[in-house]
């Protein structure tokens, strides 16, 4: 959480996990789903802490297997990794190469014509076609 909390040993209920989770990333995670139901948004829900690397990618990719839809919400509230905000699953990372290369992968095959890049970091390296320089 962007406040360090630690988890609660007073507050022991089902709303935190039994005191596993951190209060107030519960609070964030409610805080979203309170945005998304007042601006209508469709929201896909998991608040599972304990799941794998495999785990949460599936939960990705089956949003954007979604059909008719652009526009994706990510919303993670959770342990990330001090200073690469990745976040920390039960048997590893999720960085946000993870995902966009799940998003780019997913985007292909609905539409293999279509262009979806996502820029050069994404994309395998291409030859150099510069001139030697003059010595």
């Amino acid at each position: 959480s962007s406040q360090g909390s630690l988890p609660d040993v007073n507050n022991k209920d089902k709303s935190t996990n039994f005191g596993l989770d951190l209060p107030s990333v519960v609070q964030d995670h409610n805080n979203f789903r309170e945005f998304a139901r007042r601006f209508r948004i469709n929201l896909k829900d998991d608040a599972n802490t304990n799941m794998t690397k495999d785990q949460v990618l599936q939960q990705v990719r089956s949003l954007f297997e979604e059909p008719n839809v652009d526009i994706f919400f990510i919303v993670y509230s959770g342990h990330a990794q001090k200073k690469s905000g990745r976040w920390v699953t039960v048997d590893g990372f999720v960085d946000l190469i993870d995902i966009l290369s799940l998003f780019d992968q997913i985007r292909k095959q609905k539409d293999p014509h279509r262009d979806y890049s996502l820029g050069p970091r994404l994309s395998p390296p291409q030859p150099s076609h510069q001139l030697p320089r003059p010595v």
